[in-house]
């Protein structure tokens, strides 16, 4: 039995792969795929409404929190948008503006889009009925409820309202201790940049990071993570962990890769338990089936995207100075509180697997500026974030917080990172709704020296499967030349010093 709290998560998640069935597959496969998803769904909430009602006194500050996060994050084009939205904002123009499925014409070469497309579809279709700029309302809105549900979902580990508002506080400015050495190279005579996440070269990012520069691995891992922690509790079935890996998927494979040891390790703790059954099977089954389209879309022409294993000196001294700042604190501080519970075997199980995974995954390269470590590391982080909330709540709750008072100087060291990211967004001018395509946003931006394998695909991939995919229509879109954001002086932040212009 599956909670009620997570059918319209559930929901949110899957309208991008309904639009995908219809937009982008011919009619039976699209109907078939469809037929799938909509049977998963069933089977996960057929008794729903039996269980307790939504805590709307819960939800609604959520929300509110949710779509007040986002609007700092430069959705709605009210403040100023990081780097990587110089790519989305091109992405949701042409998804708008082109007939499903298009093509791409780049000297000489047809190239298809291929890319997880869960964030976008949606608004895109609403711009389709009301133009760009209503596109880039329902991408904010999308993106605001989807993220205060998420929180609703979290904020339930706890009982009492100051505990749920610690949670939700501590989940949302959880980040490691980057600004340490950050401050160091400012003593000695440094810079400080805007985005203190890349100090080293790698990267874990802290949450506020990840909302404001990747929301749809951010949305997706989080996703995952709420439906974990929400069969933790009980309150959500195995099955229905299954249906919220496949449905992620489209929204971020790099964070379902992260994923799917914690989706195994539910597996084995279900088999262990003896709660595993075959009742439980059908669920994720339809759920994986439905996706099996996506999964094939995702993965046409991949080889030219970079991979691979790394070493050498510079990588292993930031791969030192990674563990120390983002992995390290926030392991040791749940083993510490796991160390005088009862019944803690498997928490520390669950926490043995995290901190393997944020040990092993910077090892392992794949996509452009080692996107697998940054992403696939979300849905764990997220959960040792809530394991993290949970131990200072109990702190708190036992009154022993002024007995360990260093805690509260380390944390506010930490917040130190998000409110640089907050305070840099308010700060710089907000950026202009851009309506450049594709092609040109690339060559116009940060990433313009970088090859776009991640993004496209050979249009003669998608041919091995035609009974499949639908064939590109329309005329391929090709670079116009432009200028994109009004006079070409976008401010853009990697790397950079902190309200550097140039």
């Amino acid at each position: 039995m599956t909670d009620r709290a997570f059918l319209p998560l559930a929901i949110l998640l899957a309208l991008p792969l309904l639009a995908f069935d219809f937009g982008f597959l011919n009619p039976v496969p699209g109907l078939a795929s469809t037929g799938l998803l909509l049977g998963a769904l069933f089977l996960t909430f057929r008794g729903a409404r039996a269980q307790p009602p939504v805590d709307w006194r819960l939800i609604a500050p959520c929300l509110m929190m949710g779509l007040l996060v986002i609007l700092l994050s430069g959705a709605g084009h009210m403040f100023y948008q990081t780097d990587d939205w110089s790519i989305r904002d091109a992405l949701l123009v042409d998804l708008t503006r082109q007939p499903w499925p298009f093509s791409y014409e780049d000297a000489g070469k047809l190239q298809v889009l291929r890319a997880p497309l869960g964030l976008y579809l949606v608004p895109a279709l609403v711009g389709k009925a009301g133009g760009l700029l209503a596109a880039d309302v329902a991408m904010l809105a999308q993106n605001g409820v989807l993220t205060g549900l998420i929180l609703y979902l979290f904020a339930r580990e706890a009982a009492t309202r100051r505990s749920q508002s610690i949670i939700l506080t501590v989940f949302l400015l959880f980040a490691g201790l980057d600004m340490v050495p950050i401050l160091g190279q400012i003593v000695g005579g440094g810079q400080f940049f805007a985005h203190p996440d890349a100090w080293s070269g790698l990267e874990y990012s802290s949450h506020v990071t990840l909302l404001f520069w990747v929301p749809n691995h951010c949305l997706a891992g989080w996703s995952f993570a709420a439906a974990y922690v929400g069969w933790r509790r009980g309150q959500a079935s195995l099955g229905a962990l299954g249906l919220f890996f496949a449905l992620a998927l489209f929204w971020s494979p790099l964070a379902m890769m992260g994923a799917l040891p914690m989706l195994l390790f539910a597996a084995v703790c279900a088999l262990r338990n003896g709660t595993l059954t075959w009742s439980q099977v059908p669920t994720p089954a339809l759920a994986g089936l439905a996706a099996l389209p996506v999964f094939l879309f995702m993965t046409r022409d991949t080889s030219a995207v970079p991979s691979g294993f790394i070493s050498g000196k510079s990588f292993y001294l930031a791969y030192a100075g990674l563990l120390a700042t983002d992995v390290l604190p926030g392991v040791a501080f749940v083993w510490l509180g796991l160390s005088t519970a009862k019944d803690a075997a498997r928490p520390r199980a669950e926490l043995a697997l995290i901190a393997a995974a944020m040990v092993l995954s910077p090892l392992y390269s794949l996509g452009v500026g080692n996107d697998f470590s940054r992403r696939a590391i979300i849905p764990l982080m997220a959960v040792l974030a809530l394991a993290f909330a949970t131990s200072l709540v109990q702190i708190v709750e036992t009154g022993r917080l002024w007995g360990q008072r260093w805690i509260l100087p380390v944390m506010l060291l930490a917040a130190m990172n998000p409110a640089v990211e907050i305070i840099r967004n308010i700060v710089l001018p907000k950026t202009a709704l851009s309506t450049c395509n594709l092609l040109d946003a690339w060559r116009s931006g940060p990433d313009r020296d970088v090859a776009m394998s991640s993004y496209f695909a050979d249009a003669s991939a998608f041919t091995s499967l035609p009974s499949l995919f639908r064939p590109p229509s329309g005329e391929a879109v090709k670079a116009e030349g432009r200028r994109c954001w009004g006079d070409g002086k976008r401010p853009f932040l990697y790397n950079a010093p902190l309200l550097d212009k140039d």
